[in-house]
Order: C-alpha cells, then structure tokens, then sequence
C-alpha cells in the first residue's frame, strides 16, 4: 500500500513564527528526516519512533544527531564514493544533512511556517502494481531440530509459476511474512531436473546442506537474495531475468531460532513485474564468494581476500553484498575501478545496489573481493562469549563473504 499524504503533526504554537534566520523543520529538516530516516521510522515500520511528526523528532533530536555523528544511523551502507548506484541520496546521509539537524537543534527547534509543507511518499512496499505473485504453499513452522545445526532451519520450497511463456522480470522484491524468523531469502529457478527432492512439496524440504550457493544445485539460475533491510530490485527497461514455461520458482529461507521466533510459522514470498518482451540484457546472478576462512577469536579486523576471472565480458547491474553477524566491511573491485565497498557492514541493512548504467568488465579481469570481519567483545552482536574461532558456513553463528552480483554476458 502506497500512503501519499501531508505531514501532521501536534505543534508548540509557540514554536511556529520565525521571525529570524533560524532553521525551521518545514523548511530545512523535514525534507532530509523524510529522505533518510522515514522508510524505518514511521509507524508499523521497524525504526524507533514516527519520524513524520514534528513533536516526535522534537523530543527525540539530540539522541538522533548523536546516532548521526557516531555513524550508527543512518544504517550503514555502501559508499556511494566508491560507485554510485540508485537511490544513494536517500540511503547515503552526507555531512552538510548531519550539520543542519545540528544546527536546528542549536537554533531551537522551531517549527516553521505551514507553507513550507510538503508531500511525501511514504511508500514501503516495495514494488508498485505487481503483476506475478509467488507464495510458498502453506504456513511454515521451523522445528529447529537438526542437532548439527542448532536454531537454524534451511527450507526450500519449489512452486510453479503458472505462466505458459517465457516471461522476463523487471521488478522484485520478497513478501516477508515473519521477519523475527528470516535469516534471509534466496530466489532461484529450475527444472524438474534441478530441484532438490521433496522441494515441490507443501511442506518444503530441508536444505542446509544443499543451497544454491554451496550445494548440488547451485546450477540452478539464481535470480535474486534478501536479507534484513533489503531494498526492492528494479532492473532499465533494457535489462531482466528471464523464467521459462518449464521451471519452477526455488524460494530457500533460513530461519533463525531467537528468544523473539520461538513457535512462530511463516508464509514469506515474492511478488514481481514482469513482461513477456525480451530485453536487450538478459540478466542472471552470480554468487561470487569466499568459501574457506577462518576467522581468529578475538580479532578485531579480520580481513579474507580473493579474486575471479570471467572468460567472457560481462555487465554488472548490481551487487548484493551478504554477510552474517560478524560482518565489518567489504570491497569488491577490479583493476583500478571500485564496484562496491562498505567499512561500516550492517546485518540488519542489507541492501541490493543497482546502478544507473552497468559496470563493463573485459573477459578474463580478475575481480577482487574482500570481506573483514570484527570476532571480538567489541562487536556488539558477538553471539560468541567469550568469542571463539568462526569458520565459512551456511548458519548465522558461522560467516560468510559473499557479492552476489546481477549479471549480463
């Protein structure tokens, strides 16, 4: 549901004439609150606080200007000094915002003129007038009962799509039903002949041990990944992924057993634009990743590194970088070119990148990845205690380092 509508907001009348040079919040801080906190901070969204009312924000603006200035709000997200990519002004919080709502608190915290309102679209539902909606079959209570892998529950369900052509998607974005359980979601497609038995089942099938990043059927396409924080893709008009009439729709979803997702079933899914004209770009994605590391107990600022070669050009689209609990930077790049970084890594932010125009990359170019990891006390989601030794794994007490980019040949 898309709200469109004027800020309200309960005002201290004494606060409304500006008859100095103060900076007010119709004029000069609403605008940046509702680019760069609003999509969490409003009602029935996960922020603290309704930041579209000015009383809220009032009360409230010390404790945000010091979560600005100490880098933990905004969430952090990828650099858009790096490589540009969509949406960067509302993702990104740049210094010059951070000193105006410094200094409106410095100024008083007027209010501001009436006039000066404007209309804001509050939307956070992802992807506008969906034409294709995949659910899993039925409500999903995780068990939890796999002794080799404690509070974790890996399900994989396979469902037929119902098209009769092939069709392309331009647009996506998941349904989460239960977010206290989702670790994340992966989306795939395959055939009959790649799909994991039992998958097409109601019920799913467990596939921990087999997953379309290390498992028996990771050649099966991969079309997209979600994590906590996730922002909806949208590809140009000259790009998408691609279903044929014979594949299913793979959703994997790891659930995670905390004090909050004891006992609780989940109905997740995803809902797509799509057409059934095929674009000049025919996108897939790609999980480029490290698999074998150790990460030392105590160590502040672990860092893994590797490379790939592609022996034919490729375009990227976007990357969706991925990493677990532990998690503190990363890098990808190649050449002297930087693709995507982050030095502030956030589980619960877990965005996709697109860019305005793909990143071209010649054939056989080594592309660099990088993860770093912080594994000691001063990690404040350290789940470890004291902190022990964390190897690669598919569990949110293990890590990973993965760039999952979205790709054209």
């Amino acid at each position: 549901m898309i709200f469109l509508f004027l800020a309200a907001c309960s005002v201290d009348k004494t606060q409304t004439e500006d008859t100095s040079n103060a900076l007010t919040w119709t004029k000069d801080l609403q605008p940046i609150v509702e680019q760069h906190c609003v999509r969490c901070h409003q009602d029935g969204e996960q922020g603290t606080g309704d930041f579209t009312d000015f009383d809220t924000v009032s009360s409230m603006a010390e404790l945000m200007l010091n979560a600005v200035n100490s880098g933990t709000m905004p969430p952090a997200v990828a650099d858009p000094n790096c490589h540009d990519y969509v949406d960067s002004d509302k993702f990104y919080m740049p210094d010059a915002s951070k000193a105006i709502l410094a200094q409106w608190i410095d100024d008083g915290k007027t209010y501001g003129s009436e006039d000066d309102i404007q209309e804001y679209d509050r939307s956070t539902s992802g992807i506008k007038n969906p034409d294709l909606t995949i659910t899993i079959p039925e409500p999903y209570t995780p068990t939890f009962t796999n002794s080799e892998n404690p509070g974790n529950d890996y399900r994989c369900f396979s469902i037929k799509h119902n098209q009769t052509e092939p069709f392309y998607v331009t647009d996506l974005y998941p349904t989460i039903d239960n977010a206290p359980l989702v670790h994340h979601v992966v989306l795939g497609k395959g055939n009959e002949n790649g799909i994991l038995p039992g998958s097409d089942a109601p019920e799913g099938v467990d596939c921990i041990e087999g997953s379309f990043t290390a498992g028996d059927y990771q050649d099966a396409g991969m079309l997209a990944g979600w994590a906590p924080g996730g922002s909806p893709v949208r590809f140009p008009e000259n790009a998408g992924l691609v279903v044929n009439p014979d594949e299913y729709i793979i959703i994997q979803i790891h659930y995670y057993q905390s004090v909050n997702s004891t006992e609780l079933s989940d109905q997740s899914g995803y809902v797509f634009k799509t057409t059934t004209e095929a674009p000049e770009n025919v996108v897939r994605m790609i999980p480029a990743g490290i698999f074998d590391f150790e990460i030392p107990a105590g160590d502040e600022s672990y860092t893994e590194s590797d490379s790939i070669e592609i022996p034919i050009p490729i375009k990227i689209w976007g990357v969706f970088p991925h990493m677990h609990i532990l998690g503190a930077g990363y890098e990808v790049s190649f050449e002297d070119e930087c693709i995507i970084r982050s030095d502030q890594y956030d589980f619960n932010n877990q965005l996709s990148y697109m860019y305005e125009e793909p990143i071209e990359i010649p054939a056989n170019t080594p592309i660099d990845l990088s993860c770093t990891w912080n594994n000691s006390d001063s990690n404040p989601y350290q789940i470890n205690n004291p902190p022990a030794d964390v190897y690669y794994g598919e569990r949110t007490d293990e890590e990973m380092c993965f760039a999952f980019m979205m790709v054209s040949f």
